[in-house]
């Protein structure tokens, strides 16, 4: 059965359960707050060592006072089960956050770890360590702060009831020195379990998972991220606790540091994914044949879709990706980028062999050779089973060979239907004939030898059909009696086939039809005369013979029938018409009548039956009329009404005068009449007397009325009354007596149930009335009194003290010499007294706040916490004041390094930590200005470096007329930058150069074409000592050396020649 309450508090519903509790949601009637109750339930009862260590674990919980720690209201024991109330947390737990993989921003996640870490450190720094933080430990409220929950597994620092053996916590999340189960944990345990619960919201993956291939997950996703972020995790992770954090508070800073770098770090991963997008891009490109044979699937270039990849599915898992300026979201696209691209190289690598097999299956299928085609297809198959160009190739082979065996398997069934036909033709089967001839046609359109057969089928048939239709008409003619028509279409259809049997039947069974109507039509005639003679013997000797020759013959059946039935109902008649005279005399009158109607419906124009029925029926009413008013009277006798019984019995005698039951009912109701007029009498005096309460009177004159009607309820009624009241008045005189004695004793209680009492039995007594109104107020004052002290107690528990003050005054008010009212009353006094001071302190201190006064305001609060030291606003305004004053100076470091950097031109550092002064303090102008000017120049750094990195893919490209332009480009940015103009004056170079050697090669060939000989040598030499390699000017120069050379052998010739003549 579920339980109502625990404790003061009343239970609403159960939250979770655990192996050792369960948590309720319950509420508090004294402080009217909803609270969260863990009770410690165990299959036993609770040992004393759990019981002390829930208690003490519950008591070292309790001190922790800080906004993102659930708060310990109350403890206590019901029924034997130790129980914590404590601060219940409308919201939802990070485990729930992180199972639903919905987007979650990233500076978001880093800002819940940083509240995390700010407040385990609070808790360290008071001697208790969680031991078991997960996110199912951590609520997230509906306005976005932490609360760290379930301080149950918490111990003090130096705790030792752990039992022997016993391991505390969630394994996921347990550090190294935990699962080993060293006894000396510290702060750096919950660090380690908060590194894991941000290892689990960046990558959605526990770092530890066996069931998972985390290492390629953390290697991918770790490819991209910031080295400070790595940093962070892997020093949070470490094994050896000694080279973790040294506390909560370090990581929390490291954090922040790192989350106002995040615009920067930004900023450099879109860079990085860039590069691989190209990557991706080249590679496509470069391998555009692989694509069209869809060797290469085309999805793999789809970066922007996880697709069917499994290790992207396990990448993201769900997540939602949509936000394009979250860090998170961009270092899980680049893992997936960086993966893909992998795996499109290596599927490259894969598929590249198969080019040559695609080539020799298209040169087989071309020459036909189909089978050889399909095996090669087979080879591709066995590495890309899916490829839709083999299998579009393999369905090509396929409709081949189909078709090939189609031609065959056509000719085959040509062949045997046109065999089928002439053998059903020859049979005489037109309708086979044709069916098969229809096949051939279909198989073969157009065939000779079908549309032959087929015309002589359709002949056959037709004659045949028009031969069954007359056979047809002439039946249903013969059916339906027209012999005439039946006898001319059999005679048709003998003229188209004279051998046939049925129309040769047909046209016999017509004639004789036509010869037997003629004779049915004479009998029937002669019949008809005999009837209208009513001459009914003759005319069923008539009809005899006509039903002899015809037995079914309608109209002979029916005369027939008419005839017997008319000789029948003469003879009834007569009978019905003796039985009711007879009935009528005997005084039967129901049967005289019944009878009467019946022979009327045989006959209704019989008046000898007609005047019977009319008699009958008048006997008859006179009979239920006497009866009607003999029983109206003795109803009436039975309910008593005389009157009426007289009044039947007088109608009853003018009906039937002399009627001897109707004379002894009059004579009964006279004597009842006058009976009940002295009964009435009596009863009159009788409630006269009860009504002047003259109980005595009015049982002796009702008793009196009994005697002449003894089951008269009324007079029953007055006696009882009248016993009663007598009664009554006793016991009201004794209930006063009672009363008047408990008043004296003071006993109000008993007073107020007496008076009760009284008042049932006589409602408006007026001593009992004054005396309940005595004993109310008495007993609603002693009430009020008790009220009062348990609402004092209850808010003095609850520290409530104003409400306690103002019950124990009222209290005291009503009770004046109430002791424990009195003590609770000056309690709470000076309880206030203190909280006034405090309230002036704390106003004190806001103000000091608002005046930017930090140190004044931390001396106020040191004040405060000196009246009251757990008080929270005071702790918090001290904590304000410290990190304001720590703020100060941290900005005073910032603006000074800020400014150094900027001197020694590392614009990187001064955006950084401007940036990061900014964040502590985003109106400083300064620090903006600094920032902005680190910013441009970054920017200018960075642009510089893009056209740098432009010129330099331009340079190895050797495109020197776009390295100029870049290089102009920068040196409009960066006027000295001494690698762009010596690239520029390079790239000049080369291009006046690339010019004169343009120049020289049209001048080359002008000569060559001018057969300009050894100027062209000379032009292609001064070419080849600008260009060694120019293979045109290697060629235009030992063509025009071969002309020389050819041309000196000529002049020799020719001058040998003429030496020779």
């Amino acid at each position: 059965m579920p339980r109502e309450k625990i404790g003061r508090y009343q239970i609403e519903r159960a939250l979770g359960r655990g192996a050792m509790g369960v948590v309720y949601l319950a509420f508090d009637p004294v402080l009217e707050r909803q609270a969260a109750i863990k009770v410690m339930t165990t299959s036993g009862e609770v040992d004393e060592e759990l019981r002390t260590r829930f208690f003490r674990e519950a008591r070292s919980a309790a001190r922790l006072k800080h906004p993102n720690i659930i708060a310990v209201y109350d403890m206590g024991e019901d029924r034997k089960q130790p129980f914590i109330a404590m601060e219940f947390v409308d919201g939802e737990d990070l485990r729930t956050v992180i199972e639903k993989k919905g987007f979650v921003p990233f500076e978001r996640k880093l800002d819940l770890v940083i509240q995390i870490c700010r407040a385990l450190h609070y808790a360290h720094r008071n001697g208790v360590i969680h031991r078991d933080i997960k996110p199912g430990n951590i609520s997230i409220t509906h306005e976005g702060e932490v609360k760290i929950l379930d301080f149950g597994l918490a111990r003090m620092g130096s705790s030792e009831i752990t039992r022997t053996g016993m391991m505390m916590g969630t394994p996921y999340y347990m550090s190294p020195e935990q699962v080993r189960g060293s006894r000396d944990l510290d702060g750096r345990s919950d660090l380690f379990s908060v590194a894991v619960v941000l290892y689990e919201l960046i990558t959605h993956t526990k770092p530890f998972e066996a069931d998972t291939p985390t290492s390629v997950i953390f290697k991918i996703v770790s490819a991209g991220c910031a080295d400070e972020l790595e940093r962070i995790i892997d020093r949070a992770l470490a094994k050896d606790r000694e080279s973790r954090f040294a506390n909560c508070e370090e990581m929390a800073d490291a954090l922040k540091g790192f989350h106002q770098l995040l615009p920067l770090k930004l900023q450099e991963l879109r860079c990085r994914m860039e590069g691989v997008h190209g990557q991706l891009k080249k590679l496509r490109n470069d391998n555009a044949n692989l694509i069209s044979l869809d060797l290469l699937d085309t999805s793999l270039f789809e970066v922007e879709e996880a697709g069917a990849d499994p290790m992207a599915t396990l990448l993201t898992q769900g997540v939602s990706l949509e936000p394009e300026n979250d860090y998170g979201c961009l270092l899980l696209r680049h893992a997936r980028l960086q993966q893909r691209l992998e795996l499109v190289a290596r599927q490259i690598t894969e598929v590249r062999p198969l080019l040559e097999e695609f080539d020799r299956s298209r040169h087989q299928l071309e020459k036909n050779e189909i089978e050889a085609c399909l095996t090669t297809l087979a080879e591709i198959f066995r590495v890309q089973p899916k490829n839709s160009a083999a299998l579009e190739m393999q369905k090509e082979c396929q409709r081949l060979l189909e078709e090939r065996g189609r031609t065959q398997e056509r000719q085959l069934r040509l062949e045997s239907a046109l065999s089928l036909a002439r053998e059903a033709l020859d049979r005489g089967s037109p309708a086979q004939c044709l069916q098969a001839a229809s096949r051939a046609l279909q198989i073969e359109p157009g065939n000779v030898q079908a549309l032959e057969l087929q015309r002589l089928a359709v002949e056959a048939l037709e004659q045949r059909r028009r031969v069954e239709e007359l056979v047809a008409a002439a039946r249903v003619y013969a059916q339906a009696g027209e012999y005439e028509s039946s006898h001319r279409v059999a005679s048709e259809g003998l003229n188209l086939d004279a051998g046939s049997e049925e129309l040769r039947k047909l046209q016999t069974e017509a004639q004789e039809a036509l010869a037997k109507r003629d004779k049915l039509q004479k009998l029937v005639e002669e019949a008809r005369r005999q009837w209208q003679g009513k001459d009914y013997p003759a005319v069923l000797l008539a009809v005899g013979e006509l039903l002899r020759l015809e037995p079914g013959q309608g109209e002979a059946l029916k005369l027939s029938q008419q005839a017997r039935e008319l000789l029948e109902r003469e003879g009834k008649m007569q009978a019905l018409l003796a039985a009711a005279r007879a009935q009528a005399q005997a005084g039967e009158y129901e049967s005289s009548y019944r009878v009467a109607t019946e022979g009327l419906n045989l006959d209704a124009g019989n008046d000898e039956l007609r005047k019977l029925q009319v008699e009958a029926q008048q006997a008859l009413a006179k009979r239920r009329r006497v009866q009607e008013l003999v029983e109206r009277a003795r109803q009436q006798q039975g309910r008593e009404e005389y009157a009426g019984v007289l009044q039947a019995v007088e109608e009853l005698l003018k009906v039937e005068p002399g009627h001897g039951e109707a004379l002894e009912l009059r004579r009964q109701a006279e004597e009842a009449l006058e009976r009940r007029r002295k009964v009435e009498e009596v009863l009159a005096t009788a409630r006269a007397h009860a009504l002047a309460q003259e109980y005595e009177s009015c049982m002796r004159v009702s008793i009196e009325g009994l005697s002449l009607e003894p089951e008269n309820e009324d007079l029953k009624r007055l006696q009882i009354q009248a016993q009663q009241a007598l009664a009554k008045r006793q016991k009201v005189q004794e209930l006063v007596e009672r009363a008047r004695q408990q008043r004296k004793q003071e006993d109000y209680g008993a007073v107020l149930h007496t008076a009760e009492e009284l008042l049932r039995q006589e409602p408006e007594q007026a001593e009992a009335l004054e005396m309940k109104r005595l004993a109310s107020e008495a007993l609603k004052r002693q009430r009020r009194i008790g009220e009062l002290l348990v609402n004092a107690r209850a808010y003095e528990r609850a520290q409530q003290y104003e409400a306690c003050y103002q019950v124990s005054t009222e209290g005291l008010r009503l009770d004046p010499g109430n002791v424990e009212l009195r003590k609770l009353q000056a309690t709470a006094q000076q309880v206030l007294e203190r909280r006034r001071q405090v309230k002036e302190l704390l106003e004190k201190a806001r103000q000091q706040r608002q005046k930017l006064d930090h140190q004044a305001a931390l001396q106020t609060a040191e004040e405060l916490l000196s009246v009251e030291p757990e008080q929270i606003e005071a702790l918090e305004m001290k904590r304000l004041a410290t990190e304001a004053l720590k703020h100060r100076r941290r900005m005073d470091e910032l603006l000074a390094a800020a400014r150094a950097h900027e001197q020694e031109q590392d614009y990187e550092a001064c955006y950084r930590v401007s940036t990061e002064g900014l964040a502590l303090d985003s109106s400083n102008r300064e620090l903006k200005q600094l920032q902005e000017r680190a910013h441009l120049a970054l920017e200018k750094i960075h642009k510089v470096r893009e056209l740098l990195q432009r010129a330099i893919q331009q340079q190895h490209k050797k495109d020197y007329r776009a390295i100029l332009e870049t290089t102009e480009e920068l040196l409009a940015i960066e006027p000295q930058h001494a690698e762009a103009e010596r690239m520029k004056q390079h790239a000049a170079e080369v291009l006046e150069r690339q010019r004169k050697v343009e120049e020289l090669r049209i001048a080359a060939f002008a000569h060559m074409q001018a057969q300009e000989y050894e100027a062209c040598i000379r032009v292609t030499t001064e070419g080849l000592g600008l260009d060694p390699g120019n293979g045109e000017f290697k060629r235009l120069q030992k063509q025009a050396q071969q002309a020389v050379a050819k041309r000196q052998k000529a002049q020799e010739r020719t001058t040998r020649e003429s030496y020779g003549r």
